[in-house]
């Protein structure tokens, strides 16, 4: 069943998940409260996430015993692609209204895609395929209270062919069909199920010529019927682009792909794919699908925002920073929490030889987002050298300018990159300057763990035990006696050069005057063996 996984876990999800709105057999009018259910809808769509899923939390409580704003709940955070917590929600919930048919589609959902999430590693496809029998299980236990559910029957017809049971997934698919002729539903699980027939067969030259394109001709067929029957729908685009780029139309496929980002931004294209295709023809499909996107009477903010996310990305790729700089503005602007935009932002600014407004945003991702801040830096590749650099230069410029707080979090985030002396040295010298001497000592002790010889690190990392933090007497004591050690080594190789000769001759006089003022060794009681 494993080894099943491999050319069909890559598939995008049969349907989109809207948040449920609709009365349904199982939720009384009380608790339906249309106002209420498109309030939520339009704080998630103006990026208000957290003020949205408290609304939410909020109606659970207020109506404990009725389904709806769980079911909102585990909708919205579907939309907003948090999993893990769909799927926290989505067993409590289910704890409480086992039979509600709306949260066991929701959960077979959120269990697809973390089945999706494993399958992107080869070696997470045993917990890909747990997952996706939960989503089977899900779905069945779904359609065991309403068995003419659409959802419920896409839904375990993708994880049935993602499972490896082709025969099962075609059963599924044809039952679709039956039951819901002028739904674009049954013809596009079709069309997944060939799809990997098809790849696996270019793959492989398994297929001749001729079985090639008839494959590929009922794929197309599919998926054309399913535009017809519901436009609106990013897949039948997206399983189009597919069949395309296999067969080595790839401007065909761009073209298909920006129809599908338009309807879908986040799912609509192999994003990867289309940057190893060429920076400026990506970019290109990113424009053309913003464009088409501006036509949409039900467009939203944050689909704008992920488009252009991706277009700025093209831009930085193709060094065309002008055009990240416009992206990666217009992404904030829209969507406040892509924050990482302020990262490209940034750098565009200092290669467009604008120092200042670089700063400016690197400052700004400092404070708003660390933990991305650091994380792209760490995912910069060939380019990550250069990068450390240029934002050296603007923690140097944010200090010279007396922002010494600014600079000591721009420190942190190289010193947590570059994880050398220098750049943990730099980060202490700063913490020390603003007072944070805990923190100051922890990146003293990191530069030494990289340079244990370096005698002015021993001095001024003792200085924070003995003047700021006041403990450990003892163990600063021996730092000393140890920089003034090994400075006197270094003083006696005359072919040094006369930096690190002033450098050394400067440390061992600091350790000396700093050892004098310490308290007499007697008095050190808690250092003593």
């Amino acid at each position: 069943m494993i080894e099943a996984l491999a050319p069909t876990l890559a598939l995008p999800l049969l349907l989109l998940t809207g948040l449920p709105t609709g009365a349904s057999a199982q939720s009384s009018p009380a608790a339906m409260d249309p106002s209420t259910a498109k309030r939520i809808e339009e704080l998630a769509d103006a990026g208000k996430s957290e003020e949205a899923l408290k609304l939410c939390r909020k109606l659970m409580q207020l109506q404990p015993k009725e389904p709806f704003a769980a079911r909102q709940l585990l909708a919205l955070l579907l939309k907003l692609g948090r999993i893990d917590d769909a799927l926290d929600a989505g067993d409590r919930s289910l704890a409480r209204f086992p039979k509600d048919v709306i949260l066991l589609e929701s959960l077979a959902l959120a269990s697809q895609r973390k089945a999706e999430q494993f399958a992107k590693n080869p070696r997470s496809y045993r917990q890909a395929s747990l997952y996706l029998q939960d989503a089977e299980g899900f779905a069945k236990r779904a359609l065991k209270q309403q068995a003419k559910r659409r959802k419920s029957l896409a839904i375990l017809g993708l994880a049935q062919l993602q499972l490896g049971k082709g025969q099962a997934a075609l059963e599924t698919a044809s039952k679709l069909t039956e039951l819901f002729p002028k739904s674009a539903s049954g013809p596009l699980l079709r069309a997944q199920i060939r799809l990997p027939l098809l790849t696996h067969g270019i793959r492989e030259a398994t297929l001749s010529e001729k079985e090639r394109f008839t494959l590929a001709g009922l794929i197309r067929k599919d998926c054309m019927l399913a535009t017809r029957l519901e436009a609106s729908r990013y897949l039948p685009y997206r399983l189009l682009g597919d069949v395309a780029a296999w067969l080595g139309e790839i401007e065909e496929a761009r073209t298909l792909y920006a129809s599908a980002l338009a309807r879908d931004p986040s799912r609509g294209a192999p994003h990867d794919w289309l940057l190893r295709q060429g920076a400026f023809a990506a970019h290109a499909c990113y424009s053309q699908a913003i464009a088409k996107l501006s036509k949409r009477k039900d467009k939203h903010a944050r689909d704008e925002a992920i488009l252009q996310w991706y277009r700025g990305i093209a831009a930085f790729h193709a060094e065309d920073w002008q055009g990240t700089r416009e992206s990666m503005a217009r992404c904030y602007a829209l969507e406040s929490s892509f924050v990482s935009s302020l990262y490209y932002n940034a750098v565009a600014n200092y290669e467009s030889q604008r120092p200042q407004e670089a700063l400016a945003l690197a400052l700004a991702l400092s404070q708003r987002g660390k933990k991305q801040f650091i994380g792209e830096l760490r995912r910069a590749g060939a380019d990550q050298t250069r990068q450390l650099k240029l934002f050296r230069v603007l923690a140097l410029l944010a200090k010279n300018k007396g922002d010494l707080h600014g600079s000591r979090e721009l420190n942190h985030c190289i010193a947590s990159v570059a994880d050398d002396a220098d750049s943990w040295n730099n980060h202490a010298f700063l913490c020390r300057e603003t007072g944070r001497h805990e923190e100051a000592w922890t990146s003293y002790k990191r530069a030494l763990a990289k340079a244990p010889k370096d005698p002015q690190l021993l001095n001024d990392a003792a200085v924070i035990l003995q003047y700021h933090l006041k403990r450990d007497q003892g163990l600063a004591r021996k730092m000393y006696q140890e920089a003034i050690r090994i400075a006197e080594q270094i003083l006696l190789e005359k072919k040094l050069s006369p930096a690190l000769l002033a450098r050394a001759a400067q440390s061992r006089k600091d350790a000396r005057g700093n050892l004098k003022k310490l308290a007499p060794v007697k008095q050190d009681k808690k250092e003593r063996p």
